[in-house]
């Protein structure tokens, strides 16, 4: 039976993808790995290992999980009865933050900066309505997972901040809007709102559906002829790749094209 332990990291999934390989090599012989991709996470590395105390060859799998602000939980599984194998990978990966940590604070404060623009390729603004979060959700996930930072409202807003002009400021510091269409949001003043902002700062559109609906006239006025991608749920995987490869065709390599204002 399968050995499990859950670790919560303070890292962005870029770092914390290059920490939990510098643990892997520290604690086991690895046989075979890769950076898998499946349907739940999008982002996995597995393979099959052999812990450095023991002869045993055993399969591991860390799965990444996002939380909220685009912060790392791993799932560490490995295909062993004995609880050596995973401990010894979980104080290995904390080592390894904490060395991270160590290295960040020596930096200077504009080396630091390069350090978290480094985190992630580029910025997304997701417009969406309240009853599609469920969506919204699972899609900033995945769009975090391959190192694009999302902005959400449901991460930044506060309720003593004035929401317009948090929105607004997002939009302007984004690289690209995501625009949800479902039947609530295409009727949404929030969402016209936003899209309009993102026009006038000339920020580039991809509109998504993830539900079958028509699309309503008004929307031409802002979208136009851009194809919009199906993530529909029979459709979500090869939809999920045509988005991200169009966004990061937008965005340039590391966000150099089309960088965010201010």
């Amino acid at each position: 039976m399968p050995t499990n332990r859950i670790v919560d990291l303070d890292l962005k999934p870029k770092h914390a993808r290059e920490v939990c390989i510098s643990a892997l090599n520290e604690t086991y012989l690895l046989v075979a790995w890769y950076i898998n991709d499946d349907e739940q996470s999008y982002t996995n590395i597995s393979g099959t290992c052999r812990w450095h105390l023991v002869g045993t060859v055993f399969r591991f799998d860390i799965e990444f999980w996002i939380l909220m602000g685009g912060i790392v939980s791993l799932r560490l599984t490995a295909d062993t009865v004995m609880p050596g194998p995973l401990e010894s990978l979980e104080n290995s990966i904390l080592g390894q933050q904490e060395k991270f940590f160590e290295s960040y604070h020596q930096k200077t404060p504009d080396e630091q900066k390069a350090i978290d623009r480094g985190a992630y390729d580029g910025v997304v603004f997701m417009s969406y309505a309240r009853r599609d979060f469920k969506f919204a959700d699972k899609l900033r996930k995945d769009l975090y997972l391959c190192d694009l930072e999302v902005w959400l409202d449901q991460d930044y807003l506060r309720t003593s901040q004035k929401w317009p002009v948090e929105i607004e400021s997002a939009i302007e510091k984004t690289n690209v809007l995501v625009l949800v269409i479902a039947p609530d949001g295409i009727a949404s003043k929030w969402i016209e709102n936003e899209l309009s902002h993102a026009i006038k700062h000339e920020k580039p559109i991809f509109p998504v559906i993830h539900s079958e609906t028509a699309m309503p006239k008004w929307l031409d006025t802002y979208v136009g002829e851009i194809e919009t991608a199906d993530l529909t749920k029979a459709k979500y995987r090869p939809g999920f790749d045509e988005l991200l490869d169009g966004i990061k065709t937008q965005i340039g390599p590391a966000g150099s094209a089309n960088s965010p204002e201010g």
